[in-house]
């Protein structure tokens, strides 16, 4: 699932344009609405218990300022769930569905952001092991792209394996991911600007403190 935020235009469930291959590198609801992605399109709602994944996502306080959840997160317990909710090309199953095997995959969940100067998002992927989730956090700062314009890296300050990307112009989507134990995590927004990229560090550096303390 990696999908980041690429640029103001957004693709399905805010779904943070894919900024490159489907290799793709880019809220939390009450137990009585649990949506889940199917094989055959998109979220579900049921009355089951909330997945234990979800409590991975972002709590409100840990959004970048000026977001709200929107709507139910999504969540994916296969590959082939996940694939068809990153909207993933035909071509592409086969080798996707290898590398997420190959780094052991077990569950994801994705919670689109509104905001008043546009949208965002916020992934968590498990994997079987911290290998797996440090695999999956380089595959994201490899392949992603920060939209139009050239690719501007930066650093996050207190979490470690981690990393931040966007675009150049304005109109380019900003990214933090990184891992911990054996989780990977993505917190990303539309606008880039100084202050957008300072409120997403700072959301990825509360969600850090707190999934690993």
């Amino acid at each position: 699932m990696r999908r980041a935020i690429a640029s103001a235009v957004m693709a399905a469930v805010l779904a943070a344009g894919c900024g490159g291959s489907s290799h793709k590198s880019a809220t939390t609801t009450h137990a009585a609405s649990t949506p889940t992605t199917t094989a055959s399109g998109p979220a579900t709602t049921s009355s089951a218990p909330e997945p234990a994944i979800t409590r991975h996502l972002p709590t409100a306080s840990e959004i970048p300022p000026g977001f709200s959840p929107s709507g139910p997160p999504s969540v994916s317990t296969t590959i082939q769930q996940l694939l068809t909710f990153d909207e993933t090309p035909p071509s592409q199953m086969a080798p996707e569905t290898a590398i997420y095997k190959r780094l052991g995959f077990v569950a994801a969940a994705s919670q689109g952001l509104n905001g008043a100067g546009g949208g965002g998002v916020a992934n968590v992927e498990q994997f079987r092991s911290p290998a797996g989730a440090r695999g999956e956090l380089a595959n994201s700062l490899a392949t992603f792209d920060g939209g139009p314009g050239s690719r501007v890296n930066f650093s996050v300050p207190g979490v470690p394996h981690s990393g931040g990307w966007a675009g150049e112009g304005s109109d380019s989507g900003i990214n933090v991911a990184f891992a911990a134990g054996d989780y990977y995590y993505l917190v990303g927004e539309e606008a880039n600007a100084p202050a957008n990229r300072a409120g997403v560090i700072a959301a990825a550096q509360k969600l850090y403190h707190r999934v690993n303390g």
